[in-house]
């Protein structure tokens, strides 16, 4: 198992800091922030596992604790951070969201209403899960009220506070990690619909945003990882060779890997069809532009070629701009190889 660790440094006054925990399929990057009227990037740590073998949830898509706490063990002792206050992300998979409508009843109602609801989108018993919800106003209207609800079990969050504890973290929240994202990428006082895509190793999450709620989560297998295998298997190459074809070439159109991985990309650009018509569907308005994020987002020729197929403006994410940082950092924070949106997002909260 090759693990790489990136990690920088620096002095800084003293204040609040933060934790931003964002723990991925194959990789766990943290941020520590220092909050205040603006906040001031005081450090970063990131942690790749390119061994599939030794991803940071089972098969079944259980979080595997034991790893995780000796990783992000090593990761605070390498970079010496000694912050203890954190926020964890829990991946889109691990949830169940859905918006739907109730007629305008008394506040007091709301809650047993809502429970009463839930019964029909949730998939397992009431008592395994964790509930929350929100009235989404710009989806409202005199005849009803739209709820985006969103439950987690209770084995989940009990095991992301296992990890805390044996870090001796001071958890001061759990997030879905699509809210964490759009903090980070979207202006809070942006009000026109966007999609954001998040392109990582092995899933890319999908979320449809407008007027600061995030109302559509949505997870696709077309990955980083999906398209280097399909080069592989296509060539018949091995997959670093693969790997590095999609990261010279990729979409551009003059290439022979523009026709091999189309297939895949306007599967996923289907997805956020879909997405966006659900979030039309409750009363949104359309998608007006497409924000990109993730390492696998990087890819040669995929801006473009999404511009192209949406007909609508695709902009890369920059995480970073919504922090301050060293002059030093700024001719490379901005060219880091690795995306900090979630973690980011997180220590922002």
């Amino acid at each position: 198992m090759k693990i790489y660790i990136v990690s920088l440094s620096f002095l800084v006054p003293r204040k609040r800091k933060l934790l931003g925990i964002d723990i991925g399929t194959a990789a766990i990057k943290i941020v520590e922030l220092e909050r205040g009227k603006t906040n001031r990037l005081a450090n970063y740590v990131y942690f790749h596992n390119k061994n599939k073998d030794d991803s940071f949830y089972f098969n079944s898509f259980q979080v595997d604790t034991s790893y995780i706490v000796n990783v992000i063990r090593a990761m605070l002792d390498k970079s010496s951070i000694v912050t203890t206050e954190a926020f964890m992300s829990i991946p889109v998979a691990f949830s169940f969201s859905t918006i739907f409508s109730l007629p305008i009843i008394k506040k007091e109602e709301m809650n047993s209403a809502i429970n009463f609801e839930a019964r029909k989108f949730i998939p397992v018993p009431m008592d395994e899960v964790y509930v929350n919800w929100n009235a989404i106003d710009f989806m409202s209207s005199k005849q009803g009220v739209k709820i985006l609800m969103i439950a987690v079990p209770k084995e989940t969050i009990n095991k992301y506070n296992a990890i805390a504890r044996a870090l001796r973290l001071q958890l001061r929240g759990l997030e879905i990690e699509s809210f964490s994202l759009v903090r980070s990428l979207v202006d809070q006082d942006e009000k026109e619909c966007a999609a954001v895509i998040d392109i990582g190793e092995y899933i890319t999450n999908i979320c449809i945003t407008e007027q600061d709620v995030v109302s559509v989560h949505h997870t696709s297998n077309v990955s980083g990882r999906a398209l280097t295998n399909r080069i592989a298997s296509m060539l018949s190459v091995s997959v670093d060779r693969a790997n590095t074809l999609k990261n010279e070439q990729g979409l551009n159109q003059y290439h022979q890997l523009h026709e091999l991985l189309a297939p895949l990309i306007n599967k996923m650009i289907n997805e956020v069809v879909k997405s966006n018509d659900s979030h039309t569907i409750n009363g949104g308005t359309t998608m007006q532009k497409v924000i990109l994020s993730g390492g696998s987002s990087h890819i040669p020729g995929l801006q473009e070629y999404l511009n192209r197929t949406l007909n609508i403006p695709v902009v890369r994410g920059d995480e970073f701009g919504r922090v301050t940082f060293p002059d030093v950092l700024e001719k490379t924070i901005h060219k880091q190889p690795v995306d900090f949106s979630v973690a980011l997002g997180l220590a922002m909260k």
